[in-house]
């Protein structure tokens, strides 16, 4: 049996979102969205790509949300 760990991290930098893939802790890559996107536009694609590929019966996929939002001045 095959386990991955995917983890997309995401930050608010200025107007643009910076996204980073990581499997297995390992860097796969960056994204960097366009000023004023969305961070549904920048990650939200990257998630539906890498879950659309096809899997063997039985594969179970689990998907866990982290926000951490700093204080509003």
């Amino acid at each position: 049996m095959a386990n991955r760990q995917v983890t997309i991290a995401a930050r608010l930098v200025g107007e643009k979102w910076e996204a980073v893939l990581l499997q297995d802790g390992k860097f796969m890559r960056s994204f960097v969205g366009e000023r004023g996107q969305t961070l549904g536009g920048v990650v939200g694609g990257v998630v539906a790509e890498y879950i659309s590929v096809t899997y063997n019966t039985g594969t179970e996929i689990a998907m866990n949300l982290s926000i951490t939002e700093p204080d509003a001045n």
